[in-house]
């Protein structure tokens, strides 16, 4: 069993229907990309759940699990989260850890705070996880399709850069 099979072994959303459009070791490339470009991560995570009015509780503690391993190996690590995260991450990362809010605006304001955060920290590698992602529509959404926007900050132009 690899990875990929563990990884999608229990799946109960459909997520493995992707799997046919991913290079068959794509958890090692992903692995690659990071040990590849050592230095700063960027760790982004969050995720508001509506109807528990409340963040999730994987993202934060997964983040952290990642960054404590970077930081084993060297990386200075920083996590990205916005508000309805943040005592979360802030309490699941530590005092030591540096946590940024990232601020739940507009496309420009957002995409300025982006550009602005990454001139500051100069990340090697940005890692997603458990955080939603804009629609080709521009909304942010939840699993049942539910538009979930206003509880989301815009930390998708993060990724913009080519990092």
């Amino acid at each position: 069993m690899t990875i990929e099979d563990i990884v999608l072994d229990r799946d109960k959303r459909g997520i493995a229907a992707l799997r046919p459009h991913l290079p068959a070791d794509y958890c090692d490339r992903a692995a690659r990309v990071v040990l590849d470009n050592p230095g700063t991560a960027m760790i982004v995570t969050g995720f508001y759940i509506i109807t528990a009015g409340a963040t999730e509780t994987d993202g934060p503690p997964g983040a952290v699990v990642i960054g404590d391993a970077l930081r084993s190996i060297g990386y200075e690590v920083v996590y990205v989260t916005d508000r309805y995260s943040l005592d979360v991450m802030k309490g699941t990362a530590g005092p030591e850890s540096r946590v940024v809010d990232f601020p739940i605006a507009g496309v420009e304001e957002s995409r300025a705070f982006a550009k602005e955060l990454l001139s500051e920290v100069a990340p090697s590698v940005i890692i997603g996880i458990e955080r939603c992602g804009l629609t080709s529509e521009g909304l942010y959404r939840n699993m049942r399709g539910v538009d979930i926007s206003e509880y989301n900050a815009k930390a998708d132009y993060l990724f913009e850069g080519g990092i």
